[in-house]
């Protein structure tokens, strides 16, 4: 019987504030980010992620699931609710792990607005419009990276 060789796993070393900078928070710890986003993310949030992603504030409300009336609430108001405000992340840390994948921010925008075989033809950015989805276009960018798809 032969045996199989696999390299080892070896994680990537967590960068400083790693969560959250880019909608701009200062968090280090997972505790602080749940109480930043419980809190409400400020509404600038948004438009940090808009500028991210390369996309217009109507598709990016779109991928959030808020109507422009809800959208003008929220601005008005300065701050999102929590369940918004996790959607944000969400966004934000899928856009980081394209970022990670193709070192090249231009290059992940592009990525995430094509579809992919591996998430049944729907782009990333659609596909992760639940929190399931957005664990499955990480995890395809984990395979990726590890080069566990083509």
């Amino acid at each position: 019987m032969s045996e199989t060789m696999f390299a080892p796993f070896i994680p990537k070393e967590p960068s400083p504030n790693r969560y959250g900078s880019g909608l701009g928070l200062d968090v280090s710890t997972v505790s602080d980010l749940l109480e930043r986003l419980e809190q409400g993310l400020p509404t600038a949030a948004f438009g940090r992620l808009q500028t991210l992603l390369g996309i217009s504030q109507k598709a990016l409300a779109r991928y959030l699931g808020l109507s422009e009336a809800t959208l003008h609430r929220r601005f008005a108001e300065g701050h999102f609710r929590a369940e918004e405000s996790e959607r944000l992340y969400r966004y934000a840390e899928v856009f980081e792990g394209a970022t990670t994948l193709f070192e090249d921010e231009a290059k992940a925008r592009a990525w995430l607005g094509k579809p992919a075989l591996a998430l049944g033809g729907q782009t990333p950015l659609d596909f992760a419009r639940s929190e399931q989805g957005a664990r499955e276009v990480l995890d395809v960018i984990e395979r990726l990276e590890y080069g566990v798809l083509g």
